[in-house]
This record gives C-alpha cells, sequence and structure tokens, in this order.
C-alpha cells in the first residue's frame, strides 16, 4: 500500500489558464477555493459544474439552505405531477382510440350486413345493439 501526500502550497500554478491536466484544475480549485468568486473549468467538465453547485449549496445560510430546499421540493412536485398527468393522459388516449376503433370497426360490420340484405333485426342481434339504436345511426336508411 502506498500514501501520497499533496502539500497545496507547494503548487506552483497560480491561474487556471495553467493547468492543462485534470489533476492540476483539482489542486488548483483546492488550493484557491477559499478565495475564488467563481469556479474555473465549469465549461470543460461537469464533474467542476456539479462541485461549482455543490459548494454554492454549502455556501448558503441556513436560512437561505431551507428556501433554497423547499423551492427544490416544490419543483419537483411539479415535475411529478406533469409527469404523471401525462403519463395518464397518453393512457386515456390510448383507451380512447381503441375505443374509436371498434365503434367504427362496428359500424362498418353493420354496413356490410346491411349491404348484403340481413333484415335490421337480425343485424340488431348480431351486432349486440337494440333495433332502434341501429336505425338511430343510419337515420332508417337503407344502404345498399
Amino acid at each position: 500500500q502506498r500514501y501520497i501526500f499533496i502539500q497545496l502550497p507547494l503548487f506552483g500554478k497560480d491561474k487556471p489558464e495553467e493547468c492543462s491536466e485534470k489533476i492540476d484544475q483539482w489542486f488548483y480549485i483546492f488550493n484557491n477555493m477559499s478565495t475564488m468568486e467563481t469556479m474555473p473549468f465549469t465549461q470543460k467538465d461537469r464533474l467542476f459544474r456539479r462541485l461549482s453547485s455543490v459548494a454554492s449549496y454549502a455556501n448558503l445560510s441556513d436560512e437561505d439552505k431551507m428556501d433554497y430546499d423547499a423551492d427544490l421540493k416544490a419543483y419537483r412536485d411539479i415535475v411529478g405531477q406533469l409527469s404523471y398527468a401525462e403519463a395518464k393522459g397518453i393512457e386515456k388516449g390510448i383507451e380512447k382510440g381503441i375505443k374509436t376503433g371498434r365503434e367504427e370497426e362496428k359500424t362498418e360490420m353493420i354496413v356490410n350486413m346491411m349491404k348484403v340484405g340481413l333484415p335490421i333485426d337480425q343485424i340488431a342481434v348480431i351486432a349486440n345493439m337494440t333495433v332502434d339504436k341501429v336505425r338511430e345511426m343510419f337515420g332508417n336508411q337503407k344502404i345498399w
């Protein structure tokens, strides 16, 4: 097992532009974090963006942290509600589409039975409908 000790005060790079390697960027941040106003390297690496977010949160007052947490919870609740509503809407749309398809298929079946000359009472029995309902669908007209 090997241990490596890093002496940050001996790290010799004073500007972010001098840090081309990832390890140099980390050393620079650790060495200068207490004096930085903005986090460097956030444009290049999402890990540094995350570190910037965590550091910003840690720097908030207790009251500001509570406000931030409440806002974040409210945001997540809204996102969850929208996601649920979207899923329910899709589900209802599918159900409605299936129902409409079945109704169209039934209507087509009734039209075909009328075209071959089946009596309306037989059509009603086959379609599992009342004679009045079949007449209502087609306005008492014979289709053939």
